[in-house]
């Protein structure tokens, strides 16, 4: 409906709203330091005071934002459909750096170290430099996807649209394995990662969960 709402966990009273006036949310907030950080199908994104509901501050990215923001270091990560990935000053919203790619950016960032990792419309991911927004390293994923890679280790896992679940070494930027979806079915879950499996579902209704280091099945539940 356009609102954020802030609710008390203990039983369920409102505490405040916020009328955008605007088309409403798909992405989640990220809540850190007293702040909750959220963008809309309008493609802004504003800093919520979380005590009060009062927009701290507000940036306007060209599209839609589908997935929740990232926090590092006193800066905001997040991907429009304007296919941007834009990092914003976590105090005063001003644009640090952005990035762009040649189709939308529908997945939250993911960070390890110095790099930044997304995965995009454009049938790639890619592999940015934390501190300045520059290129790294890019590798082809065969096809769109709007999931956010999990990583664990050199390891970087993501599915795509055409049923494909792929397992990168981030590292080398070099593809280890990949798995496909018997009838073809599109992968749109964010993996989860173990020290040995890594679990995801597809719209297939099934939930596979592979060998980390071979990419074999290990088992398949149909919901």
């Amino acid at each position: 409906d356009g609102r954020v709402y802030a609710l008390d966990l203990k039983d369920g009273t409102e505490l405040w709203k916020f009328d955008t006036e605007g088309a409403g949310f798909i992405a989640s907030p990220t809540i850190l330091d007293g702040r909750a950080y959220l963008g809309d199908l309008d493609g802004v994104v504003r800093a919520f005071d979380v005590a009060s509901g009062e927009v701290v501050w507000s940036f306007e990215t060209g599209l839609e934002v589908d997935a929740a923001a990232t926090v590092h270091r006193g800066r905001i990560l997040v991907g429009s459909q304007d296919a941007t990935l834009y990092c914003l000053d976590a105090k005063s919203g001003e644009l640090v750096w952005k990035y762009q790619i040649a189709d939308q950016i529908r997945c939250s960032p993911t960070l390890v170290e110095d790099r930044v990792f997304v995965a995009g419309c454009d049938g790639f991911l890619h592999i940015i430099g934390l501190e300045n927004g520059e290129e790294i390293a890019k590798v082809e994923i065969g096809g769109p996807t709007g999931v956010t890679p999990a990583v664990v280790g050199d390891r970087l896992f993501l599915g795509t649209e055409d049923g494909r679940f792929l397992a990168i070494d981030w590292r080398k930027a070099e593809l280890l394995w990949s798995w496909e979806e018997p009838r073809g079915q599109s992968i749109r879950s964010c993996p989860a990662v173990t020290d040995e499996r890594v679990v995801f579902g597809t719209r297939g209704r099934q939930v596979i969960a592979l060998d980390q280091t071979t990419g074999k099945e290990v088992w398949t539940f149909a919901a």
